[in-house]
């Protein structure tokens, strides 16, 4: 099923486009570049007649901004009969409807998101995860700079789990948060690759330019309500 129909979302809002346009008449525009190493397709929100530079190598983000424009305002619509189509994908729509539910309050906090991948942890996860210590971003690891991308200490302070049940300290996913500098990007290592000093073998995965943004992206993934 064509994803814009799952949700019941407008296509229309979301324009794939090789330039920003000159007329602003759209809630989304994509704007497509060659892949460069400084360069990605770049994603721009409609603010008031004002478009706002939101996201680079934004992937599916604008379809989670669709969902999320339209159920914080009326989260009465949200559809409540939804399975996921992926291979093995066994989440009930009842933990469905409850996924999409935590998504529409916003976050503008690291402390905020926090608190709502534990109130996610509660209402989603399964029992025998949760006796064993799970907890949704364990995975998740926030860096200050780009040369600590490798760390393995997640957002709660602690060893990754996994890793430490194998006594191994690396970890191949990355966030660089910064938030005077509003520097919020996302980055992984991929194979084959060997680490430099300064970590320019990493490859950056998404970039966001405010804050909330992020927060909106890692939950979702996290707890895949909007997929």
């Amino acid at each position: 099923m064509n994803i814009y129909n799952k949700y019941n979302l407008d296509q229309s809002e979301d324009i794939l486009t090789d330039k920003l346009p000159s007329i602003i008449e759209k809630f989304f525009y994509e704007i497509k570049k060659e892949y460069t190493k400084s360069g990605y397709n770049e994603l721009y929100i409609n603010e008031n007649g004002k478009l706002i530079h939101i996201a680079t190598k934004p992937k599916s983000f604008s379809i989670l901004l669709l969902f999320l424009k339209k159920y914080r305002a009326n989260p009465e619509l949200l559809p409540k009969n939804l399975k996921h189509e992926y291979p093995f994908d066994d989440t009930s729509s009842e933990d469905i409807y409850k996924a999409m539910q935590l998504m529409l309050k916003p976050m503008n906090s690291f402390e905020e998101f926090k608190q709502r991948l534990l109130l996610a942890t509660k209402e989603l996860a399964p029992k025998e995860k949760k006796e064993k210590g799970f907890r949704f971003g364990e995975k998740l690891i926030f860096i200050n700079k780009k040369e600590d991308c490798g760390s393995a200490i997640n957002m709660y302070g602690e060893l990754i789990p996994i890793l430490k049940e194998y006594n191994e300290t690396y970890w191949e996913d990355a966030i660089l948060f910064d938030k005077e500098k509003k520097i919020f990007e996302y980055y992984v290592k991929p194979e084959r690759t060997n680490d430099t000093p300064s970590r320019d073998n990493w490859r950056l995965h998404i970039k966001f330019y405010e804050e909330k943004y992020l927060y909106e992206y890692l939950l979702n993934e996290e707890i895949g309500a909007v997929r």
